[in-house]
């Protein structure tokens, strides 16, 4: 092999090289890219799962105030519904001594 000749195919290697090299080089910044994009992607999901827990947590305590609210309306309904029973007996018991006075 002819000087000129070893010349040139060191000159081939490296050029070859110095593509590699850059090819690599972009090819890992795009994956660098990527993993930051994907980083981004976590960070987001999870604020969104953090809101959605919350607000969860506040239509659960919406809710359980909302059956305690109910039971309470149940039991004054029962309790107006009971007053009135009684009252209703007890005009009746009185209304029969009334027509006979």
């Amino acid at each position: 092999m002819t000087p000129d000749n070893q010349t040139r195919l060191v000159e081939v290697i490296g050029n070859t090289v110095d593509l590699l090299v850059a090819g690599a080089t972009a090819a890992q910044k795009a994956l660098e890219e990527q993993v930051a994009q994907m980083s981004s992607h976590g960070r987001n999901l999870e604020y969104s799962l953090r809101v959605a827990r919350e607000k969860i947590a506040t239509l659960e305590d919406q809710a359980s105030t909302m059956s305690s609210h109910g039971c309470t309306l149940q039991d004054s309904l029962r309790i107006a519904h009971d007053e009135i029973a009684r009252l209703t007996r007890a005009s009746e018991s009185e209304t029969p001594s009334t027509l006979l006075a």
